[in-house]
């Protein structure tokens, strides 16, 4: 019975002795992170802790841990018991799949909406910008053409002059067809007041020209007639093609002939403010008229009239009138 005893008592050290370095050894690798995991039995159920431990066997006293690059990147791939536990916690597995779906459905709504607007800048340019350029094409300025100064009449109109200051023969008192078509073109007109004695508000002017027939001098008489407020300072401009010009009762003038005569008119509204004839230096048939020629003459006048030639454009008063 003693030896029975010796000898499981021997056993039973040894057993211990050789736990206990195998313990040791394992303690000793988890030293270098300070602490062990140590299992516990309570109450039929198995818990893991983590806890701080030192130990002494046989005169052996562990290392302190030292924290080198090395030893914490190696310990967790050896320990099989810390990977198995990880992968068992149902917290870790299902927090990453829960987070990544919403994500990818999130990306591939902007990526439909990014093809419509690439279609709205195609619809956008459908408006062609050429278009308006087609309607700067028609300009209707005729070119400069063939011009000629034909009466210009620069000082007083007097007494004397009886309402028709004239210029007898006219100038350019050619043939107007040929080789130049001015029969057919436009007469041009300025006629600007320096002074009169008395302002007359309804003045009209008319300028005419005058051709014989052979036996009168003057049997022949076309006109143009405008309004120009008889005011110092006035400048009146206009035009009017030689084809609409007034013809007195007797036709048009043969423009292939010379002209007898090229006058301005003086008018007081219809009526010439002249001596000639009935007109009564304006007055007419109007009832209560004292004519009063000096309220009109002497009048400072400069009357100027251009022609140019058919289909033509007026080349400007400013190549006339300094």
């Amino acid at each position: 019975m003693n030896i029975t005893k010796q000898s499981f008592l021997k056993l039973t050290r040894r057993i211990i002795t050789l736990a206990a370095i195998v313990v040791v050894a394992g303690l000793t690798m988890f030293l270098a992170t300070g602490g062990l995991w140590a299992a516990g039995s309570i109450a039929g159920q198995i818990s893991l802790a983590y806890i701080p431990v030192s130990f002494a066997y046989d005169g052996y006293k562990p290392q302190p841990p030292t924290h080198t690059p090395t030893a914490t990147t190696e310990t967790p791939t050896e320990m099989p018991s810390p990977t198995e536990t990880a992968t068992s916690w149902p917290t870790e597995t299902v927090m990453p799949t829960a987070t990544e779906t919403p994500a990818a459905t999130a990306t591939a709504t902007p990526t439909a909406t990014a093809t419509a607007t690439a279609t709205a800048t195609a619809t956008a340019t459908a408006a062609i910008s050429p278009t308006p350029s087609i309607t700067l094409t028609p300009t209707r300025t005729p070119p400069p053409g063939a011009e000629r100064l034909v009466f210009d009449w620069n000082k007083p109109v007097t007494i004397s002059d009886d309402g028709f200051p004239k210029i007898q023969p006219p100038p350019a008192n050619d043939d107007w067809t040929t080789p130049v078509n001015y029969a057919q073109g436009t007469l041009y007109f300025r006629a600007e007041i320096f002074s009169i004695p008395v302002n007359q508000p309804n003045m009209r002017m008319n300028f005419c020209y005058w051709q014989t027939n052979g036996k009168d001098p003057f049997y022949y008489e076309t006109c143009a007639i405008q309004a120009v407020p008889g005011t110092p300072g006035n400048v009146v401009t206009w035009s009017e093609e030689i084809s609409k010009m007034w013809n007195v009762g007797t036709g048009p003038l043969d423009w292939t002939k010379p002209r007898t005569r090229a006058a301005m008119v003086i008018k007081n509204g219809n009526t010439p403010v002249s001596s000639k004839k009935d007109w009564k230096w304006g007055c007419g048939d109007t009832p209560n008229c004292t004519p009063r020629p000096q309220d009109w003459y002497p009048m400072n006048i400069r009357f100027t009239v251009v022609v140019v030639e058919k289909g033509k454009s007026f080349s400007g008063w400013s190549n006339y009138i300094p």
